[in-house]
């Protein structure tokens, strides 16, 4: 499959009469299998602007480890959702939502097409399936929280899985903010999340790409190189630390600057912290793939490559 079939699919897409709803399209697909590069031309060509479902990229000063796309490399196209909270500001699925809600009516009511580009799975699964998902409680949050410090995440983990073994199917026991959040939100509306799934207000076609292994794992070492070499990923991480950016933030947990705080500040070589991250790069494409099939995505058209 390549770019033409893509087009083809989008094209037919839009001819779409019968459905009154507007249309949402989504690209998605592991790190590093070229969702930027195929957004933008794909953008211009069917009069869209992207919305970015990336957890990562709502961050300022993080350009680099999240492989932000640049305005110079958006030619022209808006994109919405970079760039809107502190590497030390909380950003919740329900704000990202909500967000990115907003920003589908805005684009719809200009007459273009939303286009909604990202790896990140809770996001496009909020707003695609569209989760009426109930406001954070900062008091149960921090008994959540208390409870996590003396139980472990083990145990938490448990817990959601008898109370909502979807959600715990996909989340990782380690990601603790997705954790919390899972268990809050059945704590407050006294059901799974999955029961709180509304009808889709949007016509959706939903792209998936993805690469033959090898390649993937080439691409995303070659990324790493980059970032490192080229790109500035140590002065990056340097400066977020100096303006006083703990390595203890979630923001700061991410890919790349977790690896590189652990050279700067912590035991590791400059060699070691670039293995460990495209080690870790790796790993984390190999999650997403296998987030995608747990979640049933049976409506995604899957493209094994397109160049």
């Amino acid at each position: 499959m390549n770019v033409p079939d893509i087009r083809a699919q989008i094209s037919s897409f839009l001819k779409e009469t019968s459905d009154p709803r507007p249309p949402l399209l989504v690209l998605l697909g592991p790190t590093a299998s070229g969702k930027t590069a195929l957004s933008v031309p794909l953008a211009q060509e069917f009069g869209a602007e992207v919305i970015s479902a990336d957890s990562r990229q709502v961050y300022r000063k993080m350009d680099v480890g999240t492989d932000k796309i640049m305005p110079k490399e958006q030619a022209g196209v808006p994109h919405h959702l970079l760039d809107v909270a502190e590497p030390d500001e909380r950003f919740t699925l329900f704000e990202y939502k909500r967000a990115a809600e907003k920003a589908t009516k805005e684009i719809t009511e200009r007459g273009r097409l939303p286009f909604l580009v990202g790896g990140t799975g809770l996001y496009i699964k909020a707003l695609t399936e569209n989760f009426d998902l109930p406001p954070e409680d900062a008091k149960l949050r921090e008994e959540l929280m208390a409870e996590l410090e003396e139980v472990g995440n083990e145990a938490l983990h448990d817990r959601l899985r008898s109370v909502d073994p979807e959600s715990a199917e996909l989340i990782h026991r380690n990601n603790v903010p997705y954790l919390i959040r899972a268990l809050e939100i059945v704590k407050l509306t006294g059901k799974p999340k999955s029961e709180l799934k509304k009808p889709s207000p949007y016509r959706l076609l939903k792209i998936g790409i993805t690469r033959p292994r090898e390649e993937l794992y080439r691409r995303i070492n070659e990324r790493v190189d980059r970032q490192i070499e080229e790109g500035g990923l140590v002065r990056e991480t340097q400066e977020l630390l100096d303006a006083g950016y703990g390595v203890d933030l979630p923001s700061m947990q991410s890919l790349g600057y977790k690896e590189i705080a652990d050279h700067l500040i912590g035991p590791l070589t400059l060699l070691e912290a670039r293995e460990l991250l495209k080690q870790n790069t790796r790993h984390f494409a190999k999650r997403q793939l296998t987030w995608w099939r747990r979640a049933s995505e049976s409506d995604v058209q899957w493209f094994d490559r397109f160049d």
